[in-house]
């Protein structure tokens, strides 16, 4: 396909697109010299009300400026037909100079669903070098990830539980998820929050979507409104056991269905499309479950479903037909001592980005002396505030006194040393 054909084609692609709500992609679209390879795919898509043009990443050293950015980003985004016409023809000088102004009969063209491309291996090296002693419950979740945003048409979310202790990573898993997703697809990747125990009340359903016409609430906007612009989100409702049963019903119906019907029209429609996410709910419910590095994953989730649903004084700690929702069940375990070491020593590296410093060497006895003094099991995100606050002086005087940003830090919790690293 070169620009001739996509220009007669891109209104009809997008209809067939919006009307089968998801993308439709092309196997070889043809690049101009400097391009390398030199043919990729190509998607069209909706967000929102705008079109979406989607290409892999390739690398390109020509000097076309529209073409360059549309390469390094995988996308092009125009509210009207007209502006993405503008913007496919303004590709055509970068062709005229190569010479590639050739015509693809367009009758040989075969729309059909695009499937996003994600390598599986390296998503997961990158979430396991970022969480720490949760290797089994990470490799869980990616699999279910890489098939489900894989699919042509997917019918439903990819909706997990992650259960375990406190401060055992969860949160963190989903916060990283977003940017890794976006990382290792091209197509980016939203991320919202819903802290659960602010949807305590049944009146709280509103907040999701919409209030009745006259109610108090019926103007407010709504928490999903960011799925209308980008349906490719990472949605984590954490502490779920802590929401009202109503709002899990409707969470539990976006599970199910993929869709959610608001209460009121938001822009043009009043349905929000779930099918295209990843739904993440966290629980410190208490599980018993042993889960050895040798057990399969289906059998980790079949031991804690019967756990959770288990009938104790007359009522079970979740509902079945809430838990029978979650594609898995993914157990985080508490963290061993070499953990809380590995997870402060990460923390320590972040905290010495922030200052544009990397660490090259952290002494032993300095490092055990911080374990001993956090409490790790509080989560990272507050390690890391401690760690600023017990290193950011000493780092931030080494930064503004040194031309050097590799350095190796010693001493103790009251006294931090940070010199230059020395090889």
């Amino acid at each position: 396909m070169t620009i001739d054909v996509l220009c007669s084609i891109a209104e009809q692609a997008f209809a067939h697109a919006r009307s089968e709500n998801a993308c439709v992609g092309y196997n070889s679209f043809v690049l101009p010299h400097g391009c390398t390879p030199t043919a990729c795919k190509l998607a069209f898509d909706w967000r929102g009300d705008n079109r979406l043009l989607l290409v892999e990443r390739v690398r390109y050293t020509g000097n076309h400026t529209a073409l360059r950015n549309f390469l390094q980003t995988g996308e092009h985004t125009e509210s009207t037909a007209e502006g993405m016409q503008r913007f496919i023809q303004s590709l055509k000088e970068a062709y005229n100079a190569s010479r590639l102004t050739g015509i693809v009969d367009t009758s040989q063209v075969v729309v059909q669903p695009f499937a996003m491309r994600l390598d599986k291996a390296a998503l997961l090296a990158d979430i396991r070098a970022e969480i720490v002693g949760q290797s089994k419950a990470l490799e869980g979740m990616v699999n279910i990830i890489s098939t489900n945003i894989r699919k042509r048409k997917p019918t439903r979310p990819a909706a997990m539980l992650f259960a375990g202790p406190t401060g055992t990573g969860k949160t963190a898993t989903a916060v990283r998820l977003a940017q890794l997703l976006t990382k290792h697809t091209g197509v980016e990747f939203g991320y919202l929050r819903v802290d659960m125990n602010q949807f305590d009340s049944q009146w709280s359903v509103s907040r999701l979507i919409g209030a009745s016409p006259g109610y108090i609430g019926y103007d407010e906007e709504l928490f999903f409104t960011p799925l209308l612009d980008n349906p490719r989100h990472v949605l984590l409702f954490d502490e779920m056991e802590k929401g009202h049963p109503k709002v899990m019903d409707v969470l539990m119906n976006a599970m199910a269905s993929g869709r959610l019907e608001a209460s009121k029209k938001v822009g043009d429609t009043r349905v929000f499309d779930f099918r295209s996410t990843v739904m993440i709910f966290t629980s410190n419910l208490p599980l018993s479950v042993e889960a050895p590095d040798s057990m399969e994953q289906e059998d980790i989730t079949d031991a804690c479903r019967k756990q959770l649903t288990r009938s104790i004084d007359g009522s079970p700690m979740m509902k079945p037909e809430i838990c029978a929702r979650f594609s898995e069940i993914l157990l985080y375990k508490e963290l061993c001592e070499q953990d809380k070491v590995d997870i402060v020593a990460l923390s320590m590296l972040r905290v010495a980005d922030m200052y544009d410093l990397v660490i090259r060497h952290i002494d032993t006895g300095l490092l055990q002396s911080v374990v001993d003094k956090l409490d790790v099991s509080n989560g990272v995100r507050k390690v890391e505030y401690a760690l600023d606050r017990l290193l950011g002086e000493a780092l931030a005087d080494f930064a503004d006194s040194h031309g050097t940003p590799d350095v190796a830090i010693s001493g103790d919790t009251r006294s931090i040393q940070v010199d230059p690293y020395i090889q």
